[in-house]
């Protein structure tokens, strides 16, 4: 390990006062266990060891928010050039371009508590659409409605909305199944309550996944 250090040119330093937190590992960790839940909410399943590879590869070739290169860009040769876009004024005289677009379906975050950590998503289930995007300040802020065309209230940052997708094959969580009603086929309809909406609707039983 020390022959590798010599190598890469990397200096160790062993931090020994408890107020010394190792917040960048914390973060890069913390990244890597957001994405794996989401895999497991998609995909349904609890094995991540055969996808982390490409969460990894995903990871190091999507563009940081913060300085705009993908980790894999960065060397020690344009360190300078990142530490400057993160930290210098140019950077941030830069007109930032809208991420999300109207008409765009997001799901709104829902927040924790004050300093809260934790690796699991925080969205809300119900999904909105983008029905205003305000880009002539800074930072952007966007106007959502609901699906029955219902404004909120206020504005949103892009921070506070997560972009989904939404078709015929869009699966919505049951809260719970309040009653059922029988066809004249012998088939029967069911209330139900879905999560992150407030409304009961209807719906027929090989709806159910």
């Amino acid at each position: 390990m020390a022959e590798y250090f010599e190598k890469e040119e990397i200096h160790k330093t062993e931090p020994v006062h408890s107020i010394v937190k190792a917040s960048l590992a914390e973060r890069a960790i913390r990244n890597i266990k957001q994405r794996i839940y989401r895999y497991f909410a998609q995909n349904k399943i609890l094995n991540w060891i055969q996808v982390l590879p490409k969460i990894i590869e995903g990871i190091n070739k999507s563009k940081s928010r913060i300085h705009g290169m993908r980790p894999i860009d960065v060397t020690f040769d344009n360190a300078q050039e990142v530490w400057e876009r993160i930290y210098g004024n140019d950077y941030s005289k830069k007109k930032i371009k809208s991420k999300l677009k109207k008409g765009d379906y997001v799901r709104m975050s829902v927040g924790k508590g004050l300093f809260e950590k934790g690796y699991i998503p925080n969205w809300g289930d119900e999904i909105l659409q983008i029905e205003n995007v305000k880009n002539h300040v800074q930072p952007i802020r966007y106007k959502v409605q609901d699906d029955k065309g219902e404004r909120f209230k206020g504005s949103f940052y892009k921070e506070e909305l997560a972009r989904v997708k939404k078709d015929a094959d869009t699966e919505y969580r049951i809260e719970k199944v309040i009653r059922k009603r029988k066809r004249p086929d012998g088939t029967f309809d069911l209330l139900v309550k879905f999560i992150g909406y407030p409304e009961r609707e209807w719906i027929h039983e090989t709806q159910l996944v």
